[in-house]
């Protein structure tokens, strides 16, 4: 048995589909760039996260992406070679997020992909439309869509399922082609530099979820829909209590969409 046959076998039945999705996803992503060893030391895994943070991927990220690789070496009854001390991440209070593109470029990419089909026209459409972060593109491209965006796994477990806008109803058909969180960063760096601009350092498809973000919040639409939409939990406890339908927000998100007009 490899591996991951084991650590399949490890998880079994007593996890949630999610959770299980994402720790073989993560599990066969360090297999892939750090190699099958009989053991691994710690520096195999310091120079592991010394990547994912120089990649860009936030400290909250890289911790659970760690975890899932401890699940790993727990699985095939390998030892754990770090301590605690080891997965320092603090780089101060400054945030390590992406910065996002202007309107006019989200637009541009939008015009320069429409008809190149997948990768390309549905990756730039799960980011401008329903601001899919890198991950989550992944995983639709990855499993295929039938027309409708349902149950795609996000954060912490859940899931989140959205309408799609008319237009985009062919666009949202494809087959399943299996492609990498890194995968999805290659394809957006070579639309950048083809379409519209070298790219910047860490720019990315989280680049033009935050250009929608900001273009939403500027429509004055209330912060607990946009919320809603985007998938972020609601710190505020009126929050817990808001449960307008996701059908309902998309109808008053669609007219007021920033990117709507350029999908047709």
């Amino acid at each position: 048995m490899t591996y991951l046959d084991r650590l399949s076998v490890y998880l079994g039945d007593r996890y949630s589909a999610t959770y299980v999705h994402t720790t073989e996803n993560q599990a066969e992503r360090f297999l892939r760039i750090v190699g099958v060893k009989p053991a691994y030391n710690r520096d195999d895994i310091l120079a592991y996260v010394n990547k994912l943070s120089h990649d860009g991927i936030k400290a909250s990220s890289i911790r659970t992406m760690i975890a899932a690789v401890k699940v790993l070496l727990y699985a095939n009854q390998l030892p754990w070679p770090l301590d605690r001390r080891d997965m320092h991440l603090g780089k101060g209070n400054e945030e390590n997020v992406a910065p996002a593109l202007s309107v006019e470029e989200v637009r541009t990419l939008i015009r320069a992909v429409r008809g190149m089909g997948p990768p390309e026209e549905q990756s730039v459409a799960l980011a401008s439309i329903w601001g899919f972060r890198t991950a989550e593109i992944a995983w639709v491209l990855s499993h295929g869509c039938s027309g409708q965006l349902q149950h795609v796994p996000i954060k912490g477990g859940k899931t989140r399922q959205h309408g799609i806008y008319p237009p985009l109803k062919e666009v949202m058909r494809f087959k399943a082609k299996e492609i990498t969180r890194e995968g999805m960063h290659k394809v957006f760096l070579r639309l950048m530099k083809r379409h519209v601009r070298d790219p910047r350092p860490r720019e990315g498809f989280h680049s033009i979820r935050r250009t929608l973000a900001t273009a939403l919040f500027e429509t004055g639409l209330h912060p607990y829909k946009i919320h809603r939409y985007m998938n972020w939990k609601i710190a505020e406890i009126g929050g817990v209590y808001f449960k307008m339908p996701m059908e309902q927000i998309e109808m008053e998100i669609w007219p007021v969409h920033p990117f709507r007009g350029a999908w047709g």
